[in-house]
């Protein structure tokens, strides 16, 4: 066996066939500090196959500047296979490898992180991290517009999961991160790595029961000093839905009931197209251009079944049956440009980008009323409404890295201004007329024009072999304009933030290390929190934003200890979260049986935990991860005219994953997965259960055959329940969950891959193989 000062290769003779032997880098004591000293030490590590017998000596080593290949002196080795390119965790993030399991070919993003620990997506796309639905995703540590706004879900269950290498899990964003998007956590994606000249490609897709299916395809061309990539992809959804609600509301001269049930059928396409060119202007500069669009559908037909009953003096009883369709489309597009100069002799870096983006979404429905019978004066009327809604953007971003062996720094600066208008416009139809009247409570125009500028610096000290320090202060300024054209009225807001980040990591040993991570971070109200516009829902229910709302501030502490027990790899957290002025609604209802809920800067929420991870093969071909969490939750609740009131949850959210190799063709896979019921405002949503299970085929070296039961339980559909000193409610959607899909995925041009490296790597949900950190391992 061959050691490294930075990387040791093991050498691992592969079970009936004494001739073939594996290696798989395993992370040492010592790693190093920069870029810089990474070069030095030890190229980057890809995987690599030799498949000529080699002798193996102490300087046996591949020249390749993506390879490496040892062995024990005297060993002839018939196949070396190195898997994984960086490390399994950072000081400020865990890893996990996705490329190299089977069951990515025909898989959606959502399907993956459903299988990250502490990671759960719920059947309408809502993705959360520990329960706490505030959660940014990125793509290579920058925001994408399809994982924005109203169409985050549709893009989550359609975009192919193939395109991406790895997932990151940031709990605690550094000072390098900034506050768009959820202002909490971040999921960020990584996407796969060509380095190859010529031509290669892949194309999947699937078919599910109800009319579910989605088309892949991806292709690259690289040549001299430039390349392009681009994908394409296209799903449809299409579902059956039932709900059921029931309330009653408080007032001293008695109690109101209303029921409802309804059903649903929606049916939705989704579909997108991104390119990207790259081009080496020369050894140290680079340009890449990138261009999207995407674009969704979806139809809705619902019926509802209402009664509302006051048996109050004067009271009466309402029984309607509400008949609607709705349309809903939406499109986007963005281009950017961005330029990048690279040091080759110290790994300094400057990066520079600009991006716009425009996203449009329009809405509109239909509604007929059928009176079953009235005791209550109501006007009969069909109502029509639709809405538009438009969201530009314009980003710039610059940053500054660089370092030598005892640390490393960045330093940079994000300018972003964002325009979103919201046409809403509402008519309603006497019964036997023809002619639209203006509903003047529910048409006008809300613009919002958000400016925010934002400096940073980070730094990252190599105190000695053991301890690792870094720390980041972050600082931004924005700027709100908001117009209410109809009411005409004009709210300006500016605040300022300073937003500090620590991070330490020490190693008690070979296999152990501890890891300390602290962050503030700030969520920004949304547009709809801030329009102070009354909006109708139906008879019974309105809501309204308020101009001068404050972010949400969350300040977050997290200690981590991970080790070997044998060879079974154990991570165990304990984390201490809370968030002050949390923007939440408070509910408040009428004589009249309506609830109107309000926006507000009230009460604080804690959250407070531990998170353990338990992942190794019980055989060979057998691989077990044991996951979860358990947390205590508090949220301070305020409420109109009364006082604050304190509601408590206990949560666990175990996970239990097992991936089986039956032979070098199949694979087998099954997760289980319950989420804990979370608190929101007065809401409380209940738990879920979620068991998936997969096969997967592998044809021949090119083909491969996937099949997936999501949901087999039936059990993703929560009831939230909702109570006040006036009201109580509950709430029940049932979600046809469970659905077998069944994909094809075949690659196009380039290599064929071999199965020995594809199958090397962890189950989902897994770290990635440790790896020594490249200088292109930083996002």
């Amino acid at each position: 066996m061959k050691t490294c000062k930075y990387a040791t290769l093991v050498a691992m003779t592969v079970a009936g066939s004494p001739a073939l032997a594996q290696a798989e880098l395993v992370e040492s004591q010592e790693k190093p500090a920069t870029a810089q000293a990474a070069k030095t030490a030890v190229p980057s590590v890809k995987a690599v196959t030799v498949s000529a017998p080699i002798k193996a000596t102490a300087a046996t080593a591949a020249t390749s500047s993506n390879s490496v290949a040892s062995a024990a002196p005297t060993d002839e080795i018939q196949v070396v296979n190195v898997v994984g390119e960086r490390s399994t965790n950072r000081i400020d993030r865990q890893v996990y490898d996705i490329k190299n399991n089977p069951t990515t070919a025909n898989a959606s993003i959502g399907d993956i992180l459903n299988n990250v620990p502490s990671v759960s997506v719920d059947a309408n796309g809502t993705v959360a991290l520990r329960g706490n639905d505030k959660v940014t995703i990125m793509v290579d540590g920058k925001r994408v517009q399809q994982f924005e706004g109203e169409n985050r879900a549709s893009a989550i269950n359609s975009t192919a999961a193939s395109r991406y290498e790895s997932v990151q899990v940031i709990n605690n964003p550094g000072a390098e991160f900034g506050s768009d998007g959820g202002g909490g956590a971040i999921i960020n994606l990584i996407s796969r790595r060509h380095q190859m000249p010529g031509g290669s490609g892949n194309a999947s897709a699937t078919a599910g029961a109800g009319g579910r299916n989605s088309g892949y395809l991806s292709g690259r061309y690289g040549w001299g000093y430039a390349s392009l990539e681009g994908n394409a992809s296209s799903s449809r959804s299409k579902d059956s839905r039932s709900s059921r609600t029931e309330s009653e509301s408080y007032f001293p001269t008695g109690i109101t009931h209303t029921n409802s049930v309804g059903q649903s059928v929606n049916d939705g396409t989704y579909s997108r197209i991104d390119s990207t060119l790259r081009y080496n202007l020369n050894a140290r500069d680079s340009l890449a251009a990138i261009a999207n669009y995407n674009n969704s559908s979806n139809n809705a037909h619902s019926r509802s079944h209402y009664n509302y009953v006051d048996p109050r003096p004067g009271g009466g009883r309402q029984e309607l049956l509400f008949d609607s369709a709705s349309t809903y489309g939406s499109r986007g597009h963005e281009a950017g440009i961005a330029y990048e100069r690279k040091q080759p002799d110290n790994g300094e870096s400057i990066k520079l980008d600009v991006r716009t983006s425009l996203a449009q979404r329009q809405s509109q429905s239909a509604s007929d009323v059928t009176e079953l019978e009235m005791t209550i004066a109501r006007a009969n009327r069909d109502n029509r409404t639709r809405r538009d809604t438009t969201n530009r953007l314009l980003e710039l971003n610059g940053a500054y890295e660089g370092g030598d062996a005892r640390g490393f720094s960045s330093t940079g600066f994000k300018a972003t201004n964002s325009v979103q208008t919201t046409d809403s416009y509402s008519a309603f139809r006497p019964m036997g007329s023809s002619v639209d009247t203006i509903n003047r409570d529910q048409t006008n125009r809300f613009a919002l024009e958000e400016r925010v500028l934002a400096l940073y610096v980070t730094h990252e000290w190599r105190l000695n072999a053991l301890w690792s320090v870094k720390a980041g202060l972050r600082t931004e300024h924005t700027a709100i304009e908001a117009q209410h054209v109809t009411m005409e009225k004009f709210g300006d807001n500016s605040y300022l933030n300073w937003l500090p980040s620590a991070f330490a990591s020490y190693k008690l040993g070979k296999a152990s290390t501890v890891r300390l991570q602290y962050a503030r971070r700030i969520q920004r109200p949304q547009a709809t929190d801030l329009d102070p516009y009354v909006r109708k829902y139906g008879d019974r229910y309105e809501s309204s934003g308020n101009p001068k709302l404050l972010p949400m501030k969350t300040d977050s502490l997290e200690a981590q200890y991970e080790t070997m027990l044998g060879t079974w790899r154990t991570d165990l957290k304990a984390f201490v979260r809370r968030e002050t002025d949390v923007i939440m609604p408070v509910l408040e209802t009428f004589e009249d049986g309506k609830t109107r809920s309000t926006r507000v800067n009230g009460g604080a929420r804690d959250n407070v935990g531990v998170e353990y991870s338990l992942r190794g093969k019980i055989i060979p071909s057998l691989q077990l991860a044991l996951t979860g969490n358990l947390r205590r939750y508090e949220q301070l609740v305020y409420r109109l005219n009364e006082k604050p009131i304190i509601r408590r949850a206990n949560a666990i959210e175990p996970r239990i994953a097992l991936n089986y190799d039956h032979d070098p063709a199949n694979q087998f896979s099954g997760t289980l997965a319950i989420t804990a019921p979370r608190v929101f405002g007065e809401t409380v949503i209940e738990r879920t259960k979620r068991l998936d299970f997969t096969w997967s085929h592998r044809v021949d070296n090119r083909i491969r055959l996937n099949a997936r039961v999501s949901d087999a339980l039936q059990s993703v559909s929560p009831r939230r329940l909702t109570q006040s000193s006036q009201t109580r409610g509950l709430t029940e959607d049932t979600v046809p969950g469970r659905i077998l899909y069944v994909g094809l995925s075949l690659p196009l041009g380039g290599v064929s891959g071999n199965a020995s490296v594809r199958n090397a790597g962890s189950v989902v949900g897994t770290p990635a193989p440790a790896a020594v950190p490249a200088a292109s391992s930083r996002p």
